[in-house]
């Protein structure tokens, strides 16, 4: 029982420890990005609104984006931000970035006059924490734990930070 219970508390305390640690540099930086809602029939770069729903695509005709696109899911369209200064975006659960997108090249428009449709096939940041994440620059971004580029999740570089922290000035 006694073995359980120290068993236990080593967990607890490495866990809490986890949960309030923060990389070091991620205060060193701040957020490069101007967060702001994408209102309803608004795009900004890969992302469209659509009422409730987050296309990613680059279709500008939003009838054609409806009918050749799905909505992207698990996005709340509600806490849903952009920033037109990067491609990363996010909700209160999660991080976004247009990690994979497919280009469907047509020969010619179809009678409505789509053609050439570019979607995001992958899109979730996997691990970001949307509440600490901060959009540095190019394509890195960090949250309070791990470092990202292009979407994915990297090895955390003082470099990145640095190179940051000079741009901020």
């Amino acid at each position: 029982m006694k073995k359980i219970d120290l068993l236990m508390i080593i967990l607890f305390l490495g866990t809490s420890a986890w949960v309030l640690h923060k990389h070091k540099g991620y205060d060193e930086v701040n957020d490069s990005a101007q967060w702001r809602p994408l209102n309803d029939m608004n795009r900004e770069g890969w992302f469209l609104r659509v009422g409730d729903s987050i296309y990613g695509t680059t279709v500008e005709d939003i009838n054609c984006c409806i009918k050749y696109t799905k909505p992207l899911k698990k996005i709340d369209a509600r806490s849903f931000v952009v920033s037109k200064d990067c491609k990363y975006a996010k909700d209160k659960n999660h991080v976004y970035f247009p990690i994979l997108a497919i280009c469907e090249d047509w020969w010619e428009a179809d009678s409505e006059g789509c053609a050439d449709i570019d979607y995001i096939k992958q899109y979730l940041v996997v691990g970001a924490a949307p509440k600490t994440f901060k959009y540095l620059y190019n394509t890195y971004g960090i949250d309070k734990h791990y470092m990202y580029c292009w979407g994915e999740r990297i090895p955390w570089d003082d470099k990145i930070i640095l190179r940051a922290k000079q741009r901020g000035l």
